[in-house]
């Protein structure tokens, strides 16, 4: 499968999907957003042909880009409600120390969570 953009990039009708670098969007006179984008950082709209044929390939409703699995795993664990369960492998001792020393704010996430 060939990743284009299912609708060429509007400004110059290229093929590839466009590559956007960090940067703040045109507002109205009202303050809002009209093409709906407001910081590229949280809404990089280079991702979305990805996304696309992510969640095609995939047959699901809906797929995410990060830019590293410490972002992805703090995205999932974020996205819990307490009582919540996950099944997390071995690993998972490794992943808290490392965590905790090297990332202690992306810890705090998981602050809460044990072992079985």
């Amino acid at each position: 499968m060939q990743m284009m953009s299912s609708t060429r990039e509007q400004q110059y009708d290229s093929i590839s999907p466009a590559i956007y670098p960090s940067t703040t969007y045109e507002r109205d006179a009202d303050l809002s957003y009209p093409k709906g984008k407001c910081y590229s950082r949280d809404d990089n709209p280079t991702c979305e042909p990805a996304e696309a044929v992510l969640c095609q390939l995939e047959g699901g409703g809906q797929a995410l880009l990060f830019s590293s699995g410490m972002a992805a795993a703090v995205a999932v664990f974020q996205s819990l409600r307490p009582g919540d369960t996950i099944i997390i492998p071995g690993t998972y001792n490794y992943f808290m120390t490392f965590a905790t020393k090297c990332h202690p704010v992306a810890a705090s996430a998981f602050r809460g969570f044990s072992s079985v």
